[in-house]
C-alpha cells in the first residue's frame, strides 16, 4: 500500500495557499473599503462642507476588522515584534525550544480570547432584544463585530499551532542567532 502522507501534505498545503490568498485578498479589500470612504468624507468635507455622519464610524469599524485579521498575517510572515535578547545568545537547540513555547503561549492566548468573542457574540445573537443593538450611525450589530473577534483570534491560534508545527518539523526557522 502506498504511503498517503504526501497526499495528506499536498491537499494541507492547498488548503494553506488559499487560505493566504484569502486572507490577503480580505485585508486588501479593507484597506480599500477604508481607504475609500476616509478619502470620499475628506472630499465632500473639504469641496461641499459637508461629511457623510456614517464614515468615521464605517472606517473605524473596517480598520478594527483588518488589525484583527492582520495578526494572523504578521505572524504568518514574522512581522510581529518581538523581544529577543536572550534567545539570540541560546544555542539553536534551546531558542527554538524558547520559541515553540512562545508560540504556545500565543495559542492559549489565542484561544482564550476567541471564546471569549464567539460567547459575547452568542450572547447578543441569542437575546431577541440585544440581537438588533449595534453601532449608532451604520447599525452594525455587536453580535457581528464580536463574532468577527472571536473568528479572527481563533484563525490566530490556528496559524500560531501551524507555525509551530513547522518550527517543531524543522520547516520554519527561528530567528536567526545574530550574536553567537
Amino acid at each position: 500500500m502506498n504511503n498517503p502522507l504526501p497526499l495528506v501534505a499536498q491537499v494541507v498545503t492547498r488548503v494553506a495557499r488559499a487560505a493566504a490568498w484569502l486572507e490577503e485578498s480580505l485585508l486588501a479589500i479593507l484597506l480599500a473599503g477604508m481607504t475609500g470612504v476616509a478619502f470620499a468624507n475628506v472630499v465632500a468635507r473639504r469641496l461641499f462642507a459637508s461629511s457623510f455622519p456614517w464614515a468615521l464610524e464605517l472606517t473605524l469599524n473596517l480598520f478594527l476588522y483588518l488589525v484583527l485579521m492582520g495578526m494572523a498575517y504578521g505572524l504568518r510572515r514574522g512581522l510581529h515584534a518581538s523581544v529577543d535578547v536572550l534567545v539570540v545568545r541560546l544555542a539553536p537547540r534551546a531558542a527554538r525550544l524558547c520559541f515553540v513555547l512562545a508560540s504556545l503561549c500565543v495559542v492559549v492566548y489565542a484561544l482564550v480570547l476567541s471564546n471569549a468573542g464567539f460567547q459575547i457574540a452568542h450572547l447578543f445573537w441569542s437575546n431577541p432584544a440585544l440581537r438588533s443593538i449595534g453601532s449608532e450611525e451604520i447599525g452594525i450589530p455587536h453580535w457581528l463585530t464580536y463574532g468577527v473577534l472571536g473568528f479572527s483570534f481563533a484563525y490566530f491560534g490556528i496559524t500560531a499551532i501551524g507555525i509551530t508545527v513547522a518550527t517543531l518539523l524543522g520547516k520554519r526557522a527561528t530567528p536567526p542567532n545574530k550574536h553567537a
